[in-house]
């Protein structure tokens, strides 16, 4: 998944393309603090939630209220390069910095989590593009 953030009209706008750089996703706008995305594998609406202290986002399906369907990537407040991944309160996954290329990073998490990759993926973009 390639993801670009560029403005258009003074507001953030992102496109989301696979390796052959077709479209798999929409950004559908923001509301208050709220993002809401559609990509083309998952059937709902994506809502990625910025807090307003830059702690952490939380990431949630539109109208899927299940504790095991939110997650959380906070800033590790132990090491600068590593961000981590909640499911609820459980540790699920992190996110480190590439040593060899800065603008990169690498997602890990476990094997049951990782039909949401992509989701860590907008959600890690966002948090640096507020």
């Amino acid at each position: 998944m390639k993801v670009n953030v560029y403005d258009k009209d003074y507001q953030k706008n992102y496109d989301i393309k696979n390796y052959k750089n077709e479209t798999i996703g929409k950004y559908l706008g923001q509301k208050y603090n709220i993002l809401e995305f559609k990509l083309d594998f998952y059937k709902e609406l994506i809502n990625i939630e910025l807090d307003q202290y830059d702690h952490y986002i939380k990431i949630y399906f539109n109208n899927i209220h299940s504790a095991n369907k939110v997650f959380y990537i906070k800033k590790d407040n132990k090491k600068d390069d590593i961000y981590l991944i909640y499911c609820f309160e459980s540790q699920i996954g992190k996110i480190i910095s590439d040593k060899s290329n800065n603008s990169s990073f690498k997602i890990s998490c476990l094997d049951e989590y990782k039909v949401y990759l992509n989701l860590f993926g907008i959600g890690f973009i966002t948090f640096f593009e507020k």
